[in-house]
């Protein structure tokens, strides 16, 4: 969710004007829900044909070989591989993109523009590496979007809001503080909360509410500290 996120802020920025990017915001929205319904409805479709299905993730696939003629099967699975390359390489160039220009541009020594596309290809090979260990790692996508969004999101939800909302924002320090602060909470929590499997009440916290959790606080913290130097 936050490379979503993440594209979603570029995406509107390289708009050419504002109007552009709220009737592509618009249309994406309505092709979304679109998406979703033809997702969803397909999966109904996968549960009342193949009821006793030992592995959710292979739906579609099942699906397709149950009840798809030779022909369609193939444009079926040719549209399922591009649809699957497709948002790999937009993935991929998106990470790289913004480690490059977010990370190693900001904490290079020579920072110039003309360097620019020499830390992207850097961004693209960190960003390959990290999707390797991970798929490595942690086979099941459904595992992968669960590990990332409980260590990463909790840290990102309360910046992206103050920066639409002045009243909500905090000193950068404040912001890096809340950001470190949820994601180490959140990936200890990770891998602690087995040791609490007696203890029902503990082990059903998920890490992502340890990570808002101290993300609130020091957020709150931020606040009041501002607060303070405004009245002083």
């Amino acid at each position: 969710m936050d490379i979503c996120r993440s594209r979603f802020h570029q995406r509107s920025y390289a708009a050419k004007s504002g109007s552009i990017a709220k009737w592509g915001i618009i249309i994406s929205i309505f092709f979304f829900a679109l998406f979703d319904f033809l997702t969803t409805t397909t999966g109904l479709f996968t549960k009342a044909v193949l009821p006793n299905l030992e592995n959710p993730v292979l739906s579609f696939p099942l699906f397709a070989e149950k009840v798809l003629p030779s022909g369609l099967k193939g444009i079926f699975y040719a549209a399922l591989f591009a649809t699957i390359i497709s948002t790999q390489v937009s993935f991929l160039f998106l990470s790289g993109t913004t480690i490059g220009r977010d990370f190693v541009y900001r904490i290079s020594i020579d920072d110039t523009e003309s360097n620019l596309k020499v830390y992207t290809v850097i961004g693209l090979i960190i960003s390959g590496v990290i999707a390797i260990l991970l798929a490595y790692f942690i086979p099941s996508v459904i595992e992968i979007w669960y590990t990332i969004g409980s260590l990463f999101i909790p840290g990102i939800i309360l910046p992206v809001v103050s920066a639409y909302y002045p009243k909500l924002k905090v000193n950068k320090k404040y912001i890096l503080a809340e950001m470190i602060a949820a994601f180490i909470s959140s990936i200890a929590w990770y891998f602690l909360r087995s040791e609490f499997s007696n203890i029902a009440v503990l082990n059903n916290v998920e890490p992502m509410l340890v990570g808002l959790v101290l993300s609130i606080v020091v957020h709150i913290a931020g606040r009041i500290s501002k607060k303070e130097d405004n009245t002083a």
